[in-house]
């Protein structure tokens, strides 16, 4: 960029503040001259014309200070229809944060953040990129094999409990994956105003590996470069890439989601210079950063079990087949038949008969999966406030009657290793304590969790994300009912009897 000549020395290099460098060189030293690491002549390469002994004193010294100290960043949240960021009650973290529980098959929004490197594209030529006559364009030539090198691409591999949510025709990837200029690493917000083009990033989604690929295409590097150097004081220093996930059928329940992100770099030179590349013979190398570790955001979802039992009024307790249930987010939805997954049934539950095969649930017993628990920012396993939800039986069992009014449960973290069970045999007696950690019947490994995997007969369970239904009425009601129909025909008999026999006598 410059040249001086400079008397003997050792002198301290600084870099000026700029508004378009996020991250400044640190300063360094430089020594005039330099001891030379020596070469031999080589005819046959350019530039290498004679032999110089190693220590030779080196004037013509050359410097590369590079702001490549790039940065990634990554975080789930929700926005609003505009794209803009919601700010809850208790402020912004309320909403964007590293921790978030959803809904099964329910939308939400992953963000990327990254900053942008000084040297995102390099200028050759004029103003229209065409290049100098005669002595000019060698040089312009130089430039733009340079500038070919930059890549810029940022990639996120989607864990398989993940969906991404494709466009639909005629909606192509850059309407469904967002690029936005933003004013810092986890700004609060962005907008459309700073959204760039389409035909300044290539979205790809391949699908078999799950895999989203966000890169800058030549003309958003000019872009960008062009925003930093006209003048205006407006510039690019970070980017934000925004799209949509969900969670599906394949996750557990209860267990936290991660997903990773990383950006990687390839600067003119073809990366950072890495000595130990090439078998230790050096070599520039693409420059690849990714979330750290203890920063990579998460998502989880939850299950609510129920257990259908008759009302054990001078009888043994029994588990009901048959009972089906649906789930509301509060109490006026439920008794307005508003319920979660209607368009699709997929948290509709209905209480299974008697099991059949290893992993089937026992009599008696519903699991609705899928079922958003705690506060944003709330791990997975946290202790966090449990999530109210409203039962609602939309199906009794036959010859017994429906529940009619809504029933409040909760969904929270799920059971600890060492959770209890007690099975009941058929005849109401208790058997032998299990816990939630029973081998899978294939396996023969148990997993620390009461999931599908434990096959359970028929038990009773108390945790704060299972519940029990005790029925009111049963088959003792239908007895009472048949029995005051008896009476009342009796009654009907006796009484047109008495009056024909008084007729008779008249």
């Amino acid at each position: 960029i410059a040249e001086a000549i400079l008397p003997r020395g050792i002198y301290l290099v600084v870099e000026h503040a700029d508004a378009r460098i996020a991250s400044p060189a640190a300063p360094f030293v430089v020594s005039i001259p330099m001891a030379h690491p020596g070469q031999e002549d080589d005819p046959d390469t350019i530039g290498v014309d004679e032999t110089i002994e190693q220590g030779t004193p080196n004037y013509n010294v050359h410097v590369y200070p590079k702001n490549e100290s790039i940065q990634i960043d990554k975080s789930v949240g929700a926005e609003d229809d505009m794209g803009e960021m919601i700010e809850g009650e208790t402020g912004f973290e309320e909403i964007r944060t590293d921790h978030r529980s959803y809904n099964l098959e329910e939308d939400f929004p992953w963000f990327i953040d990254v900053s942008v490197p000084t040297e995102i594209y390099i200028p050759y030529g004029d103003s229209n990129g065409n290049f100098a006559e005669d002595a000019g364009e060698t040089f312009d030539e130089a430039l733009q094999d340079q500038d070919g090198n930059i890549k810029f691409k940022i990639t996120d591999v989607l864990e398989s409990e993940l969906t991404f949510i494709e466009p639909v025709l005629p909606n192509v990837l850059t309407d469904v994956v967002k690029l936005y200029s933003i004013d810092a690493i986890n700004a609060l917000e962005h907008d459309d105003s700073k959204a760039l083009g389409a035909a300044h990033y290539l979205v790809t989604f391949n699908a078999a590996t799950n895999t989203l690929d966000v890169e800058l295409t030549p003309a958003g590097r000019y872009y960008i470069y062009n925003e930093n150097n006209d003048g205006d004081g407006d510039f690019i220093k970070f980017l934000r890439v925004v799209f949509q996930t969900e969670i599906n059928a394949t996750a557990p329940m209860h267990t936290p989601i991660y997903n990773n992100a990383t950006l990687d770099f390839t600067n003119r030179f073809g990366g950072r210079w890495d000595p130990y590349a090439n078998g230790g013979a050096g070599a520039f190398v693409p420059i690849t950063v990714e979330v750290d570790a203890d920063k990579r955001p998460e998502v989880h979802t939850g299950q609510l079990q129920i257990i259908k039992t008759n009302d054990e009024t001078g009888t043994a307790l029994e588990y009901i087949a048959g009972a089906k249930f649906k789930i509301a987010t509060s109490e006026a939805n439920a008794k307005a038949g508003v319920f979660i997954g209607d368009d699709d049934g997929d948290f509709e539950a209905e209480t299974a008969a008697e099991p059949v095969n290893p992993g089937d649930l026992p009599k008696g017993y519903a699991v609705i999966k899928g079922l958003a628990y705690g506060q944003a920012g709330d791990l997975a396993d946290e202790d966090s406030l449990p999530t109210e939800y409203w039962l609602v039986e939309t199906k009794a069992p036959a010859g017994y009657n429906l529940l009619l009014d809504p029933i409040k449960v909760t969904v929270a973290k799920g059971p600890a290793p060492d959770y209890k069970i007690i099975p009941v045999d058929a005849a109401g007696g208790t058997g032998v304590v299990g816990n939630a950690d029973d081998p899978d019947p294939v396996t023969g490994i148990g997993d620390g969790k009461l999931d599908d995997n434990d096959y359970l007969l028929s038990v009773t369970v108390v945790n704060s994300d299972e519940f029990t239904l005790p029925l009111t009425g049963g088959m003792g009601t239908l007895l009472f009912t048949v029995g005051g129909i008896v009476l009342i025909g009796l009654a009907i008999i006796l009484f047109v009897a008495t009056k024909k026999k008084k007729n008779s006598a008249k």
